[in-house]
């Protein structure tokens, strides 16, 4: 079930890509539209999580532990952080080749799981998958 969440995932951002790059276009700024998202999505994810009880479960396990709630606080900025950069991108440059660009994150990915010491499994697959998105954006960058 995890691909399919993975590729509706991806058809989503796609769509949203392309809604970004044409609100930017002399509308809307990313400061503005991303507030709008992050305020409906707070309000309509918090929503389901209160009624779920899910939210009062993990506000527990979050304050828990002093690590959880630094890694939930450094993850929303991060979050938060990715966010607007891409948005800026999409404004500054085109949604199609910031996406090309920005789809290069899995070997940030991995890059910041060797630096944090966390371990995952990673085939001889996903290693020439990473050296041809490596590739592709190198390209993508020669022909700008």
């Amino acid at each position: 079930m995890w691909m399919v969440y993975a590729v509706a995932a991806a058809a989503l951002w796609g769509l949203e890509y392309a809604l970004m790059g044409r609100l930017f276009n002399g509308r809307l700024s990313p400061l503005s539209l991303l507030a709008i998202q992050m305020a409906v999505g707070t309000a309509l994810i918090g929503a389901v999580a209160v009624a779920t009880g899910t939210l009062r479960r993990e506000i527990e396990i979050i304050t828990a532990t002093p690590e959880t709630l630094r890694l939930v606080v450094l993850s929303t900025l991060v979050f938060t952080l990715g966010s607007y950069m891409i948005a800026t991108s999409i404004q500054e440059g085109n949604a199609l080749v910031a996406g090309l660009v920005e789809i290069s994150y899995p070997l940030f990915i991995l890059f910041f799981l060797i630096i944090l010491g966390w371990n995952e499994p990673v085939g001889l697959r996903a290693v020439f998958g990473g050296v041809l998105i490596v590739a592709g954006a190198v390209l993508i960058q020669s022909s700008m």
